[in-house]
């Protein structure tokens, strides 16, 4: 799992001089030079189903985990109040999720990662498999 200022094509709008543009590489606007606050988070499918069954599962269980864990921390929240204001799963089992011990269910993850700011998730795909 990586976390980048990656750019793809978004377009993204400085909230500080209102200047629209794409996601530059640097996350900073182009115009007045404020960072845009717009981070990436990376995955790496590829890597996680080279390992055998039981390692690709315990990656895949971490990767999640600790991309929700640097989301929460980011945004200043404790795992109790981030439980309490979801109001969908309590404190301990985010700290299983974010632990690596539980893949939580997709449509949980990316509920608490809404929750968290995250606008957007791309799967990308190449015609023609490995």
């Amino acid at each position: 799992m990586q976390f980048s200022n990656t750019p793809s094509r978004d377009v993204v709008s400085c909230k500080s001089c209102s200047c629209v543009q794409f996601s530059p590489v640097s996350g900073q606007c182009v115009r007045c030079g404020q960072s845009l606050g717009i981070r990436y988070c990376n995955i790496d499918l590829k890597e996680l189903t080279k390992a055998n069954s039981s390692n690709a599962d315990d990656s895949l269980r971490m990767a999640v985990g600790a991309a929700l864990r640097v989301m929460r921390t980011r945004r200043g929240l404790t795992q109790a109040a981030l439980a309490r204001q979801l109001g969908i799963v309590g404190r301990s089992q985010l700290s299983r999720i974010e632990s690596g011990h539980v893949l939580p269910p997709l449509h949980i993850f990316l509920l608490i990662a809404t929750w968290l700011g995250a606008e957007s998730v791309t799967v990308k795909f190449r015609d023609s498999p490995p």
